[in-house]
């Protein structure tokens, strides 16, 4: 049986979950007068968001403005403006409000020896908060994709941590929520993997089958990971 030395971690949906404000004049959103569920959907759109995530938009404001203007918005430097620091102080926040089983069960890992690095698909309004995160603490390495220019489930971004972390993928092993498809760019570069699903909701299921080919350990309670790390 091999030895587990590193453990790599996805963040979003696995460590934190992304979430909105309180307080609707907090978010995004309210600016645009739009619902939750329609600014998702252009925020998250597919092209833009896999350009700031490879790096090629380095900036917040410039985020924002080309997330308007494909979808002819129309805006002003105060309005981008706005939406730019909301958005970056509510993906602070997430970064910040950690469960304390997450901390908990990275620090029994830690004190266990085990070693600690992170694999994001993330753009820079993504990992503002990531310094001051109760989580950083326990990651030797952090790979955000926007760092890299490469996002996962390129193999290339866990050939990026395996290098990083000087392990063979025979001794290391990757926790995530099987979202983008991470598992299977895990898989092709011979690292373990396990799915965690206590963030999943109604999506829990779906999400199982499609990975199934890639997953090697489905955990439900995020603390479980002790059992098999």
């Amino acid at each position: 049986m091999n030895i587990i030395k590193v453990a790599f971690f996805d963040l979003f949906f696995t460590l934190v979950k992304p979430s909105y404000e309180e307080n609707e004049e907090d978010n995004e959103y309210y600016d645009l007068d739009l619902s939750r569920e329609e600014w998702e959907e252009i925020a998250e759109d597919h092209e833009l968001y896999n350009k700031r995530a490879a790096g090629k938009i380095g900036d917040p404001i410039t985020i924002i403005k080309e997330v308007l203007e494909k979808y002819d918005i129309e805006n002003d430097e105060s309005l981008i403006n706005s939406i730019a620091e909301k958005r970056i102080k509510r993906f602070e926040n997430c970064l910040k409000q950690v469960d304390d089983i997450i901390l908990d069960t990275l620090d029994y890992l830690s004190r266990k020896g085990i070693r600690m690095c992170l694999i994001s698909n993330a753009d820079v309004i993504d990992k503002t908060g990531w310094d001051s995160s109760p989580l950083s603490r326990y990651f030797e390495q952090t790979i955000f994709s926007c760092d890299v220019g490469v996002l996962k489930p390129d193999k290339e971004i866990y050939d990026i941590g395996l290098k990083k972390m000087r392990v063979e993928a025979e001794n290391a092993i990757f926790i995530g929520d099987g979202g983008t498809g991470e598992l299977k760019g895990v898989r092709e570069v011979g690292l373990k993997t396990i799915l965690v699903t206590h963030y999943l909701g109604d999506r829990r299921i779906e999400r199982i089958e499609r990975n199934r080919e890639y997953v090697d350990i489905v955990v439900e309670r995020f603390e479980d990971l002790i059992k098999y790390i």
